[in-house]
């Protein structure tokens, strides 16, 4: 029996560690998949355009504070963004935000 409550305490644990972030990932493009941004992370220089491509099915647009893109709902529907200065962005999905459909560009 207390073998089995200490599987048990060790898998609970385990659960509960937060996941390690992904590396970013040097490009300009991002799939906008069914639930999901691929890369999650990307790595861009000022200047750069940015384009979120649908790879998927639904209803998808892109977000970040003080911004929102027109939604995407077709296979190979596209979007492009140009950023012009340095930060780090955190984006999402407005329909699919709570369930973690998010993103993050790093412009250097």
């Amino acid at each position: 029996m207390r073998c089995l409550l200490l599987l048990m305490l060790v898998f609970i644990s385990s659960c509960t560690e937060p996941l390690p972030e992904q590396a970013p990932v040097e490009t300009n493009s991002v799939r906008i998949m069914a639930i999901r941004f691929e890369p999650k992370i990307i790595k861009i220089k000022v200047g750069t355009t940015v384009t979120w491509t649908m790879d998927g099915v639904g209803y998808h647009n892109v977000v970040w504070p003080g911004f929102r893109s027109p939604f995407l709902n077709k296979q190979g529907e596209s979007w492009s963004h140009k950023f012009d200065e340095t930060g780090r962005i955190t984006y999402f999905c407005e329909p699919h935000s709570a369930m973690g459909m998010t993103g993050t560009i790093i412009v250097e």
